[in-house]
């Protein structure tokens, strides 16, 4: 247990400096450059991206292909029960913003469980070796930042306020200390099914990617190829990241 402050400070500082591409974002937002639908495509590619590139693997390996597909589609319709729960919900206590709740609280907790994962594999680095986990800190920090410009974009685009948005997505990234702090503590006697949780997180991206994302781009695109193109980009940013990372 001597090195808890370091697993503390390593998770604390790579989950903060996983929001720099949001920051980012906000600052070129700010200087009179607002990527609206560009940004929300961007997410909707780096949301697949995730799933199909980084977690659905990550899955494969830790479950050695065993159910790990199953989980997947369980994830899709969990989520999509869980929308027409909130869609029932909001419609009931809130009709003056029928779609805005159901799809950032979405957004929130997928987020979040992401940020957790992130926390339980920094944890297992330092269980291995300190150069180890903070190899892992660095790498899980570089992995997050394209992601995090689209959790950025899509709450924006859902009309949150910078200072909402900022706040939202710090306390998010608490997550990755406390998962750190538990798994570490528990001196990786913790078993967690990892792949089924990975699969059910893949899930969900792939479900708000295509069920809420591209639907609206849709809607908007008419001949403009710019959306594509910033689809095409959150996919080949993230596919990027992962390869190198790996």
């Amino acid at each position: 247990m001597e090195n808890l402050w370091l697993v503390i400070l390593c998770s604390l500082a790579g989950g903060l400096f996983s929001l720099t591409g949001g920051f980012v974002l906000l600052l070129t937002k700010r200087k009179g450059f607002n990527p609206g639908e560009a940004g929300f495509a961007f997410a909707g590619g780096a949301l697949l991206a995730t799933a199909f590139l980084d977690l659905i693997p990550e899955a494969l390996q830790e479950a050695d292909g065993n159910h790990t597909l199953t989980f997947v589609l369980l994830g899709i319709l969990a989520f999509y029960c869980f929308e027409r729960s909130l869609h029932w919900f909001h419609h009931h206590h809130h009709p003056e913003h029928p779609h805005s709740a159901p799809f950032t609280t979405m957004i929130i907790v997928g987020d979040t469980l992401h940020n957790a994962f992130d926390g339980i594999a920094i944890a297992a680095g330092f269980l291995t070796s300190v150069p180890t986990g903070i190899a892992l800190t660095l790498a899980v920090a570089a992995h997050e930042i394209p992601q995090e410009i689209g959790d950025f974009a899509l709450m924006l685009h859902a009309g949150f306020s910078e200072k909402r948005v900022v706040m939202i997505n710090v306390l998010s990234s608490l997550s990755t200390t406390i998962a750190a702090v538990a798994v570490y503590l528990g001196g990786g006697h913790i078993q967690l099914p990892m792949a089924a949780l990975l699969g059910l997180v893949a899930g969900f991206f792939i479900y708000i990617a295509l069920s809420d994302i591209i639907p609206r781009l849709d809607q908007k695109q008419e001949d403009n190829p710019k959306l594509t193109v910033a689809l095409l980009f959150g996919v080949g940013l993230i596919a990027l990241v992962t390869y190198f990372l790996q």
